[in-house]
């Protein structure tokens, strides 16, 4: 039943993007058909996002006593799942980073870390414009996004966003990972 769902998912549309201003818009695949290829591609890119969410759970197995952390790094595995589906994943139309935004947000209100509000209002910006410029379009009856320079900088700058995050991201791991091993020197003294 699963993997029904998940092939489903990964094989809605045979195009490498729709509309949506990621890797593949910035490369000049919008409204490309994508061959066979298409579910080989999202089925990596869900197996990355997933591994990278369970490894930053992964990293954290040892027994948080807050539960707002276990929270935490559900809602940032959320977010790398979201952000990672809407640059790498076929398919994507420019409504998806939505999800991304949602539960970055959410991580933000949790942690009250201003990255994530930064990373947030980047995100909801690119998608505004995306959308905005989509709907434009959609109003004289034009479904097609033309290439133009601002949308392959929103494009890119989405690819940069999902970059910076996955830094943010691993350099809190590591450091709260280094903070750990400290404290349990300190303690066996």
């Amino acid at each position: 039943m699963a993997s029904k769902v998940l092939y489903k998912i990964a094989g809605e549309y045979p195009y490498y993007t729709v509309n949506a201003f990621n890797i593949y818009y910035a490369g000049g695949l919008n409204w490309v058909k994508t061959g066979g290829m298409y579910d080989y591609i999202n089925m990596i890119a869900l197996a990355i996002a997933y591994i990278l969410v369970l490894a930053q759970i992964g990293v954290r197995l040892e027994k948080p006593r807050d539960h707002l952390i276990q929270v935490r790094y559900l809602l940032q595995g959320g977010f790398l799942v979201g952000l990672l589906s809407y640059n790498l994943m076929t398919g994507m139309h420019e409504r998806y980073s939505i999800f991304a935004w949602l539960f970055c947000l959410m991580v933000y209100v949790l942690i009250n870390d201003i990255r994530w509000l930064r990373i947030s209002m980047i995100i909801s910006l690119l998608t505004f414009l995306n959308i905005s410029k989509v709907l434009d379009l959609s109003l004289s009856n034009i479904y097609f996004v033309q290439r133009d320079l601002s949308n392959f900088i929103v494009a890119i700058a989405n690819i940069v966003i999902l970059f910076a995050s996955l830094y943010i991201i691993t350099n809190s791991l590591l450091s709260t990972k280094i903070m750990q091993k400290y404290d349990s020197m300190n303690i066996r003294k």
